[in-house]
């Protein structure tokens, strides 16, 4: 028994002799001697600063080392009329403030340490003024003076003028926050000891007064669990690299920075449930300003950066900028919430605009990037959600659900009151959407919805996920509304765009607001798998789907393209514009209506080619049926078809045996508008306009695989009564020719260089 005593008595000493040094570095303020800074303590706990060098509205302090002990204090006993506290730290520690860190008034504390700074979870600030926070080596003036940490013990010269630029030198320390401090929770009230207790105060963390700036610019940035609370007032996280030079403007938030010097920038961390807010409860104060400039900038674990507009002020904007990259994580399993970076409304002043620059951009397991209006509040109340702008020069890609709360990974616009939703522009050469990440635009309310603009020369949707209860949740781009505000528009610009594995691009109004309308310019088109694209509406105007499509439209394995309208709406119209038009497997181009009328579908393509099992419909089940109009442009007369002339298969015979017509009951109408006064074969007259009124016979010698001699008249083979061949197969020659007829027929085409359907 007496060998464990002593055994335990050791491990006590050796945890003392070890913990010692460091309790008494973190506890430790001393000056270096260089400026008139004084320091008084009477526990090594709490610090009182006094004198140094006043010039102006200017004060200037050294220290040789800076650190506040956990619950301890530093306090700057400035005079009042003191603007700008310029503090230095030269004797090369990292300081580590875990406690009170305040000044007299309204002044300014610009602190410097190159060699790192600390906050810890009880860290806290009792500033009037802005807090900047460095790494940098030293701070310029306007009139070219240096408040230098590298000058050491000598004195430097002191200015009045205002601080315009930091300087950091070879290797700048990281700034670290960890603080979660809660204030006291206010007292009872007098007179009323039965009176219920007030709700408990929430943690703040770094907290500063109203319409200030709280600046943390270093080497790495971590936030790790940490607050940063900047009412109404402006947060800067800046990571820069090695000898970068930064500008300081001095505006009604205090300071903004300035990165266009910088060429090489450093990682921000933002993690552990962290929380950094610019949001004012002063309804005379607009909310604040954010900007977040790195190199690779990390925001996960169910953090939030966050601007909220409580009254009728308008919000401020968020800013984040990476030379490299920027990802939005939700949380792992286990964690309690989902990842966010956002602006929102719950009044009449509208919410900020988020804006994102950088290489390439990652949203996933749930994390979002969002501007909306909230009705908790105030259901009736206009403002207007901000704007969303994405640049990311090489990549975007937004995959995966919420393994908390099944939530899609997503960039969204949204609005739930009278407000308007505002615009998502994207703008990056590829994007990628999988396994349930979306990009919305929505409505719930009266307010209209935003319209989504996409500019991408890639764009590839693909894939489901599923939630808890085995909801499919559909990678897809959608813009809806679900109460009387009209949904808005999706217009993408693309060179080529694939959606496959029942992923879907969406305009819908599932209750009294209208459809916006789907816009699609492309140079190709790839749809399978259950892919669609969608304009549906309940009671609303129905949207339209208009494709302006360069090369080819296909759909594959049961994919569609839809206009579709429950209810007394009406269906929208489909518009498709391509060389080729292709749709196999089960696969359908549709505009119906219930009740109704069913929507008009226009196409104009060269070529044209469906399956058996694949359809276009243009009905109404109870009202009246659309409209199918097929355009085809005209052909040159130069022997365009002479290599099929023996064997040609007129229009009348493709159209009057096709799937497109192939219908038991005379529903609408099908038009087809021919070649501006060409013959529809090499042999016919010129004709006036097209008609399904009877069908042509099928000029072809004996052997359908012949070519007729010059001087031999072709025998009519086919008798009305006889079978008409569907057309099997369609063709390009090498010279641009473009040929239909049966498998045989094609077969001799020995100069065919793409088969465009078997």
């Amino acid at each position: 028994m007496k060998s464990n005593i002593n055994l335990n008595w050791l491990k006590l000493i050796t945890v003392l002799i070890v913990l010692n040094p460091v309790i008494s570095a973190q506890a430790q303020i001393s000056s270096d001697g260089s400026l008139s800074t004084k320091i008084i303590t009477t526990d090594n706990l709490n610090f009182e600063i006094e004198d140094g060098n006043p010039s102006g509205n200017n004060l200037f302090h050294s220290f040789n080392e800076f650190s506040v002990p956990t619950n301890g204090s530093a306090f700057f006993n400035n005079a009042l009329n003191i603007n700008n506290i310029f503090t230095r730290i030269t004797g090369g520690k990292i300081s580590n403030i875990d406690g009170f860190l305040g000044a007299n008034g309204s002044a300014n504390l610009f602190f410097l340490n190159p060699q790192g700074v600390i906050f810890g979870p009880n860290a806290n600030l009792g500033l009037g003024g802005s807090l900047v926070v460095t790494t940098a080596e030293s701070l310029k003036f306007e009139d070219g003076t240096v408040f230098s940490v590298g000058l050491g013990g000598t004195n430097p010269l002191l200015t009045q003028t205002a601080p315009v630029g930091l300087q950091y030198g070879t290797n700048p320390g990281a700034i670290v926050n960890q603080s979660t401090y809660t204030p006291p929770s206010p007292p009872l009230p007098p007179g009323f000891p039965d009176a219920p207790p007030p709700p408990p105060s929430l943690p703040v963390g770094l907290e500063l007064a109203e319409g200030q700036t709280l600046a943390l610019l270093g080497g790495k940035i971590e936030n790790t669990g940490g607050y940063i609370s900047a009412p109404g007032g402006r947060i800067e996280l800046g990571s820069v690299a090695t000898n970068s030079i930064i500008g300081l403007e001095s505006g009604a938030q205090g300071f903004a920075v300035n990165y266009q010097g910088v060429e090489n920038f450093d990682d921000i961390t933002i993690n552990q449930a962290s929380l950094i807010d610019v949001t004012s409860s002063n309804p005379f104060l607009p909310s604040g300003n954010l900007q977040i400039q790195g190199k690779n900038v990390l925001l996960s674990e169910s953090s939030q950066i966050s601007s909220v507009t409580l009254f009728s002020l308008p919000g401020g904007n968020l800013v984040l900028n990476a030379s490299e990259s920027v990802e939005i994580i939700g949380n792992s399993e286990g964690g309690f919430g989902d990842t966010n970076l956002s602006t929102s409304t719950f009044d009449n002043g509208n919410a900020g605009n988020i804006e994102i620059n950088t290489k390439n951009l990652r949203i996933g397991a749930g994390g979002a990037i969002l501007t909306n209006t909230l009705a908790a509040f105030n259901p009736e109340a206009e403002g207007n959600s901000g704007n969303l702008t994405i640049k990311a020069s090489e990549s975007l890609k937004i995959s995966g659900i919420s393994p908390i709360t099944a939530r899609s990974s997503l960039l969204t616009v949204a609005t739930s009151t009278n407000g308007q939703g505002g615009d998502l522009n994207i703008n990056t050469p590829n994007l990628q959407l999988e396994n349930g990440g979306q990009i919305s635009a929505r409505s719930t309310a009266v307010g209209k919805g935003g319209t989504i603009n996409l500019n991408s020369t890639t764009v590839e949707l693909n894939g489901i996920s599923s939630d808890t209860e085995g909801e499919i949740i559909a990678s897809s781009i959608l813009a809806n509304t679900e109460g009387a505000g009209e949904a808005g528009d999706i217009k993408i610009n693309t060179d080529n765009l694939t959606i496959k594995n029942q992923a879907s691009i969406i305009v819908s109004g599932t209750s009294t607001g209208a459809a916006g309308n789907l816009d699609i310019n492309a140079n190709n088109l790839y749809l399978d798998n259950s892919a669609s694209l969608r304009a549906e509406t309940a009671a609303g105007d129905q949207g339209s789907i208009n494709l302006n499509v360069a090369k080819d439209i296909q759909l594959r394995h049961q994919s569609n393209i839809t206009a579709e309208a429950t209810g007394l709406a009406s269906g929208g119209n489909v518009n498709l514009n391509a060389i080729f038009l292709v749709g196999l497997e089960d696969s359908d181009i549709i505009a119906n209506a219930e009740l109704g009328s069913g929507g008009n579908i226009q196409i104009k393509a060269t070529g044209i080619f469906l399956a058996p099992d694949s359809t276009i419909t243009a009905s109404s089940q109870f009202g009246v049926d659309g409209i199918v109009q097929v355009n085809t442009p005209d052909v040159q007369l130069d022997s365009a078809l002479a290599e099929l002339k023996a064997s040609f298969v007129p229009t009348d015979q493709i159209i009057a045996s096709s799937c497109i017509s192939r219908q038991n009951t005379d529903k609408g109408r099908f038009v087809v508008t021919g070649t501006g006064g060409l013959p529809y074969t090499p042999f016919d007259p010129l004709r006036g306009d097209y008609g399904l009124t009877s069908v042509q016979g099928i000029s072809a010698t004996e052997s359908p695989n012949s070519v007729l001699p010059s001087n031999q008249e072709p025998k009519m083979t086919w008798q009305p009564g006889q079978p008409i061949q569907e057309a099997q197969g369609i063709t390009v020659t090498s010279d641009g020719k473009i040929m239909l007829g049966n498998f045989s027929q094609v077969a001799t085409v020995t100069k065919a260089n793409q088969l465009i359907c078997p």
